[in-house]
């Protein structure tokens, strides 16, 4: 009987480990940055989502791109979208830990 009891509180505690594993990574998954690189006035301009101020400001758009794929790299996980001048999505890329 002391053996079945043993091997259940393994069972539990393992189950338990891989549950707060999954919770865990759930959390990192939802708990990403999503920075946007998008034209304001004549400078385009890499903004995090929901922040007033950019972190970045740039003449050209290929600088600004180049720019938040640094930091969106460096933050992960994180989402880069990159607008057009109309501000339609171009395009998204996740970024993932290393």
């Amino acid at each position: 009987m002391e053996n079945k009891t043993k091997i259940i509180a393994g069972v539990a505690a393992a189950a338990a480990t891989t549950g707060l594993a999954a919770l865990a990574a759930k959390k990192r998954a939802t708990s990403a940055v999503v920075y946007h690189v998008t034209i304001d006035g004549d400078d385009w301009v890499v903004k995090s989502e929901g922040a007033k101020q950019a972190v970045s400001r740039h003449a050209t758009k290929k600088e600004a791109v180049g720019a938040a794929r640094h930091v969106a790299h460096a933050k992960a996980p994180s989402r880069l979208v990159i607008h057009n001048q109309d501000g339609a999505v171009q395009r998204s890329h996740d970024y993932q830990p290393a």
